[in-house]
C-alpha cells in the first residue's frame, strides 16, 4: 500500500509543492509502475489527487483547483453515499454524512467510481479508480485524517474515512 498524503498549499495554489516533488523527482512514475502492476494499491488524501494526475493515473486536467468547494467554519461539508455497498463508505452515518476537509477540487476523470460526492454540487469527493492490473487507487479529497487527529464529537469518527479506505485497499 503507498499513501500519498495531502501538500500543503502555497496561498491559494495547491499544486505547487506537489509540482515542485514532480520536478525534483521525475523518474517517480517509474518507480510506483511495476508495483501497480503487481496489483499495488494506492491511497492519496487531498490534493494528493493532482500528483496522481501529474504521474498520468488520471487524464491530464481531471483535477481543476480554479474551481473549488470550500468547508465552513466547522471545516466540515455535506456527503452523499452514492455506493453504499463500498466499504470505504461504511461510515458516513456516524460521520454525520460529514466529510472534514478545507477546499474540494472539482474532478472530472472518466473510468472512476464515485464512492461520495459532495451534497452542495454533486462532485466527486470520495472515489475509486482500478488499475487494470488488481491494483486500487482511492482517492479521497477531503482531510479526515487530518480532522479525526484534532476533532472531537463528529469530527473524531472522520478518521474512520481513512482507515476504512485503508482496509479496503488491503482486501
Amino acid at each position: 500500500l503507498l499513501i500519498i498524503p495531502s501538500c500543503n498549499f502555497k496561498g491559494d495554489d495547491g499544486k505547487y509543492y506537489i509540482d515542485q516533488i514532480i520536478s525534483v523527482f521525475p523518474g517517480l512514475k517509474e518507480k510506483i509502475d511495476p508495483f501497480l502492476a503487481q496489483g499495488g494499491n494506492i491511497y492519496a488524501e487531498g490534493n494528493a489527487v493532482y500528483m496522481l494526475e501529474k504521474l498520468g493515473y488520471l487524464p491530464s486536467g481531471t483535477v481543476n483547483f480554479t474551481n473549488v468547494l470550500n468547508s465552513g467554519t466547522e471545516g466540515l461539508i455535506n456527503i452523499t453515499v452514492v455506493s453504499s455497498s463500498h466499504p470505504a463508505g461504511f461510515n458516513a452515518a456516524d460521520a454525520g454524512n460529514k466529510i472534514y476537509t478545507g477546499a474540494v477540487p472539482l474532478v472530472n476523470a472518466s473510468g472512476i467510481t464515485i464512492i461520495a460526492n459532495a451534497e452542495a454540487d454533486g462532485r466527486p469527493v470520495l472515489f475509486e479508480k482500478k488499475t487494470g492490473t488488481g491494483g486500487k487507487i482511492i482517492c479521497n479529497l477531503g482531510l479526515p485524517t487530518a480532522g479525526g487527529m484534532a476533532g472531537t464529537g463528529q469530527n473524531r469518527r472522520q478518521l474512520q474515512w481513512t482507515l476504512n479506505s485503508l482496509l479496503y485497499t488491503l482486501s
